[in-house]
């Protein structure tokens, strides 16, 4: 063999461990497969990051999930959930936590609905936005060590987003009866639930719904700028900015 070829055939094995190495496990997000550095933005508060995580390599994992950096917030009122959940975070807190044992996934498994999920109570001050929570999830050994290639996401809280590109429930039309002081939703699929938050992230309106349109009236709100979320029975959201004259 020439070393010409020898160089080629190392990059050649070069590269397929890399790609081994990001391999070894993907993380599903409310529904969306994640990439290193996504961030997924929330306009309203308590808004559910629902995870999975599937092992992906020939033998059992443990992994855990590093919170990393956080923006505009202190961490307080943030709830990270596996299997137990946590109130109350910081910047190098390990999730499960390190007296605890890490999460493990056998060979080929994926983890259960909502094993893994996070959840921002924390509305902010009502000026400074985006709050971030940004996470690393990764491999650990027995040592309790990182092994492997990490995956960085963020968890944003924006009220002052409409979040129009986080919508899952495309078709949902919104129209404002601004003498009325009302605000008519129609959408292509049966939504389980209409909701209202104010841009500190406060529950102002909550409302079960079992169809596929509905009214609501907001003439005992004040006059400033709302966050509306539909939710439909597949747990699919469309949420929307809504000013109240």
């Amino acid at each position: 063999m020439t070393h010409s070829i020898k160089k080629t055939v190392l990059l050649l094995c070069f590269i397929f461990a890399i790609v081994q190495v990001n391999a070894q496990f993907t993380m599903v997000a409310n529904g969306a497969e994640v990439n290193d550095n996504d961030i997924f933005t929330f306009a309203a508060n308590e808004q559910e990051l629902s995870v999975k995580i599937t092992n992906n390599s020939d033998v059992s994992q443990q992994y855990v999930f590093e919170v990393m950096a956080l923006t505009n917030t202190d961490g307080s009122g943030f709830q990270v959930c596996i299997s137990s959940c946590y109130m109350g975070i910081a910047v190098g807190d390990v999730f499960p936590p390190r007296n605890e044992a890490p999460l493990i996934v056998d060979s080929g498994a994926t983890t259960a609905d909502n094993l893994i999920h996070f959840t921002n109570t924390n509305g902010g001050d009502g000026t400074n936005y985006p709050m971030d929570y940004v996470f690393k999830l990764y491999e650990v050994n027995a040592d309790g060590e990182m092994q492997g290639t990490p995956l960085n996401f963020t968890y944003r809280y924006d009220p002052t987003t409409s979040g129009i590109n986080d919508n899952t429930i495309p078709g949902v039309k919104v129209s404002q009866l601004r003498d009325e002081h009302a605000i008519i939703i129609n959408a292509p699929v049966t939504l389980t639930s209409v909701a209202v938050f104010d841009v500190q992230g406060r529950l102002v309106i909550n409302q079960a719904l079992d169809s596929n349109s509905c009214a609501l009236n907001l003439s005992r709100l004040s006059g400033q700028v709302f966050v509306l979320v539909c939710t439909d029975d597949k747990g699919n959201t469309f949420t929307q900015k809504v000013i109240k004259p």
